[in-house]
């Protein structure tokens, strides 16, 4: 009998310390994340930890940046983007949890310097997940996606990997149209109006963009926006 009590007072004092422990530690997350706690209540990550040989993440590690939450600015926050899962991952002020946000709730994302945008396409190409904006302007935009082409098998000994192929495209929104872009003919070809002219203009200013020549999308795209006010 004396056995049985002291197991059961044992047993409560366990659970008393594991709901004491619970409750200290919503309290630390709760002081440390302060005002920024309502953003921070998203679902936990997932992961890619166990079976990949590499990550889908867009940047790869967690950068400072920003967003807004709800009307509310948040700022100086761990960011990143998957690429596999569409899904944008910050990290909680604790540094202990990878949340993911609800992309309906967040908006101004800004991200290692870059902003972000989500957006929800029908098809499959581009399709959905957080485009880097290279130029927004009233008629057509120019983003550049992070995406995943294929999923490969890899063996490391005797263990079966996954492998993401990751891979970049420029994207030109125009009426309401995705359009894949690689040169310049791709972007001029969509505004044969100002064909002579933009044609001019990038070989005055020696323009030639490209996946990798983010800056002269932009310079185009802007002297573009220009002609066709």
């Amino acid at each position: 009998m004396k056995s049985t009590l002291k197991s059961l007072v044992c047993i409560c004092m366990f659970m008393l310390g594991g709901q004491l422990y619970a409750q200290t530690t919503a309290e630390t997350y709760q002081k440390k994340a302060g005002n920024f706690a309502q953003a921070f209540n998203g679902v936990i990550e997932k992961g890619y930890r166990v079976g990949y040989a590499n990550t889908p993440y867009y940047p790869q590690e967690f950068q400072s940046g920003s967003f807004v939450y709800r009307g509310l600015k948040y700022t100086d926050v761990k960011m990143r983007t998957d690429s596999h899962a569409k899904s944008l991952i910050v990290l909680s002020p604790d540094g202990k949890f990878n949340l993911v946000m609800n992309p309906e709730e967040v908006s101004q994302i800004v991200i290692g310097g870059l902003p972000f945008r989500y957006f929800k396409v029908k098809e499959a190409v581009p399709g959905n997940g957080y485009y880097v904006v290279l130029y927004e302007g009233k008629d057509f935009g120019i983003y550049k996606q992070s995406y995943v082409s294929n999923i490969n098998k890899e063996y490391k000994g005797s263990l079966l990997y996954q492998k993401f192929s990751l891979k970049e495209r420029v994207l030109l929104l125009k009426d309401g149209k995705w359009n894949v872009l690689t040169n310049k003919n791709s972007f001029i070809k969509h505004f044969k109006e100002q064909k002579e002219q933009l044609n001019a203009y990038c070989k005055e200013q020696q323009l030639n963009p490209g996946k990798k020549n983010e800056t002269d999308w932009q310079k185009l795209a802007a002297y573009c926006e220009t002609l066709t006010k």
